[in-house]
């Protein structure tokens, strides 16, 4: 079976077993997708609407130097490889997010027959490759990403066709071969896809130069960073940093601190997290997490390094070729990352399972030499893997069996700062693209990262003035099931000038509004701040918080008298209101809101309606929120109305503006 470095194996199969393996994985991976595919939700990863947005501005003509909605540069952004392929899908229709998806799962299906030929080519019994095919199969980290707007299924692709064209240009005696054209757009490919794909491109290179082929090697090496040049010319021409603002930041944060310790704590992670819960993920939902069942699953679960490295051998003495090298040389270069997590094996997921598969075997043999006839079982041990996998089938890979991720497009509080001002007004946010994505607003995260080195009140906001941010997104977008900063939500809940608009159990969100001197709204008040509703009280009903040091704050309830239930805010003088909203109204204990109206009492006791809405405001209301924005208009007070058959609470009730020239005046 073994064969010399950079030879291809002859593949002694029938020719019938390979295709019908593959194509009952290509089931068992397509039904795994459409499994997932209810539970991922576009906009839930971040990254995925930066795709998005910069495939939109691709289809509509933009160059690398043009300004994206976020504020940032296109070339700053992710390299544009992967949205340049979304780019006409997104100048058909720019919401075709189904669509998108589609082609994930498009290039997903498209690794199985890959991968076989791959492997079996590299000489790989048709066993060893069947488990393998298997595991990608089932794989929920796979199995995610294939039904994502993601560039990492389209990177595995390009990798194994690269290989696939390397293995070929190898052998041949010409410099320059249609398999050499391959291999030099293949590896530009992955950098456009991928700026981490650096390590395995520089990998590639160096494995040329082993193999004493350097015209090859040096060829690959400068027509690949000639073809990426124009990116990092225009970096550097408007003054972006070489790698990108993403990962400036990120990189930037991680060497805040120790390097060794870094780099120490990467290894660590992966060794026994990372390697683990991408291939055999076993310390999840549905399997059992505490009692003997718990510990043997962990058990299995920690031999997965060592597993892997086992195999990495086998593969070096009897199947080497090119990821012998440039798989080292990407992981090395990954250490310094500030995430070591399952992103950074599915780009090389193929050869990590092969490498996996290839480990069980040679140790059930070695101890098979010594205690008799055990190899005879050796395909046992890693069908355990399937113990494992199975009862996982169609679960996001971020979240436990059946949970759904974060659905911000589409949601109350993305659909509220959609209406809020005007593109140009920043809203501070943890997910700057998916924001943008949702509402059309310039988005920024300074405060958000500066809560990550310091809970500091007044270092917020200094942060928040220098984004010039005039709303705030506090929400649970993550797997971590908490707003991002509960830092940052506190400092806002508690803040005279950070008017809290909505808060809504949708993603666990709150959305605020901040005025007063050093905002975009510097003139500009809440009007009812510290005013207590006539014919209401507050209590003893209280929204729950959303984090730890969110004050939540009470509901005003007011009882319904003739079916109406009547709360008025009198701040006492003429002001020039610009904005109303209303959060939350909703009926205490068995009753039923019919009508809500917002009203405004002028200058000469007239009540005008400015909102409206047919039953109850809020999480399970007839509207999500009520919002009204217009030229200002001068009044003394507010009021909302409800039609109900009993009590009715009421939460986020503002009117945001300024004292009238009459009232300043006097």
């Amino acid at each position: 079976m073994s064969t010399n470095a950079g030879t291809p194996a002859r593949v002694g199969t029938s020719r019938f077993r390979g295709p019908a393996l593959v194509v009952t994985c290509l089931a068992i991976g397509l039904g795994r997708a459409a499994v997932t595919w209810p539970h991922y939700h576009v906009g839930s990863f971040d990254d995925d609407a930066a795709y998005v947005i910069v495939a939109r501005a691709l289809a509509h003509g933009h160059g690398l130097t043009s300004v994206l909605p976020t504020g940032v540069r296109l070339v700053a952004a992710y390299p544009p490889g992967y949205s340049g392929l979304l780019a006409p899908i997104a100048w058909v229709s720019p919401t075709a997010f189904g669509v998108m998806r589609l082609t994930s799962v498009g290039l997903f299906l498209a690794l199985f027959p890959l991968t076989w030929y791959y492997l079996r080519h590299r000489g790989l019994s048709e066993p060893a490759v069947t488990f393998v095919l298997v595991l990608l199969a089932l794989s929920p980290v796979l199995g995610t990403y294939a039904v994502m707007i993601m560039a990492e299924v389209a990177f595995v692709v390009v990798l194994l066709l690269t290989l696939i064209a390397l293995e070929r240009w190898e052998h041949a005696g010409r410099l320059v071969t249609p398999a050499g054209v391959v291999v030099i757009f293949g590896a530009e490919g992955l950098l456009w896809l991928k700026q981490a794909a650096l390590g395995l491109v520089v990998g590639l290179v160096v494995w040329l130069f082993i193999r004493r082929m350097s015209r090859k090697a040096l060829l690959l090496g400068a027509t690949t960073g000639a073809l990426f040049l124009p990116v990092l010319v225009a970096r550097k021409v408007e003054g972006t940093n070489l790698v990108g603002s993403r990962y400036s930041l990120e990189f930037g944060s991680a060497f805040s601190g120790n390097p060794v310790h870094l780099v120490a704590h990467a290894v660590s992670t992966y060794v026994n997290v990372t390697f683990p819960q991408t291939l055999v993920p076993t310390s999840v939902s549905p399997l059992p997490t505490h009692g003997v069942w718990a510990v043997a699953l962990g058990s299995f679960g920690t031999l997965t390094t060592p597993l892997v490295i086992v195999g990495f051998v086998v593969w070096w003495r009897r199947h080497r070729d090119a990821t012998s090298v440039a798989v080292p040389v990407y992981l090395a270069e990954t250490l310094v990352f500030p995430f070591t997590n399952e992103r950074r094996l599915i780009l090389i997921l193929p050869v990590v399972a092969a490498w996996y598969v290839l480990g069980w075997v040679a140790v059930v043999r070695w101890a098979g030499a010594r205690v008799g006839r055990m190899w005879s079982y050796a395909w046992l041990c890693p069908a355990a893997a399937l113990i494992v996998l199975v009862p996982q089938f169609g679960r996001d890979y971020l979240y436990a069996l059946g949970s759904d991720s974060s659905r911000p497009l589409g949601s109350p509080y993305m659909a509220l700062l959609a209406q809020l001002g005007g593109p140009t007004d920043v809203v501070e946010t943890d997910y700057v693209w998916t924001t943008t994505l949702a509402t059309g607003h310039r988005t920024a995260t300074d405060a958000y990262y500066a809560t990550t080195k310091l809970c500091y009140g007044p270092s917020i906001e200094t942060n928040l003035i220098g984004d010039h941010a005039a709303y705030l997104l506090s929400a649970a977008l993550t797997n971590t099931g908490t707003p991002a900063s509960p830092c940052l939500l506190t400092f806002a809940a508690t803040d005279p000038d950070a008017v809290r608009l909505l808060r809504t159990s949708h993603d666990d969100a709150s959305v605020f509004e901040l005025v007063g001197p050093g905002t975009p709204h510097p003139a500009v008040s809440d009007l009812m701040a510290g005013v207590h509703p006539s014919g209401a009280t507050l209590g003893p009903a209280r929204a729950a918080p959303q984090a730890p040091g969110d004050p939540g704050g009470p509901y005003a309830v007011t009882p319904a008298v003739h079916g109406r239930a009547v709360a008025t805010w009198s701040w006492g003088y003429p002001a020039r209101v610009s904005q109303v909203s209303v959060g939350t109204v909703k009926p205490v204990g068995t009753g039923r809101v019919t009508r809500v109206e917002v009203q405004l009492r002028g200058p000469d006791g007239t009540w005008n309606t400015t909102a409206s809405a047919a039953g109850g405001v809020g999480d399970g209301g007839e509207v999500p929120f009520l919002l009204q924005q217009k030229a200002p208009v001068v009044a003394t007070a507010l009021r909302v109305v409800s039609l109900a058959t009993g009590p009715v609470s009421l939460l986020d009730v503002h009117a945001l503006g300024t004292k009238s020239d009459h009232s300043a005046n006097s």
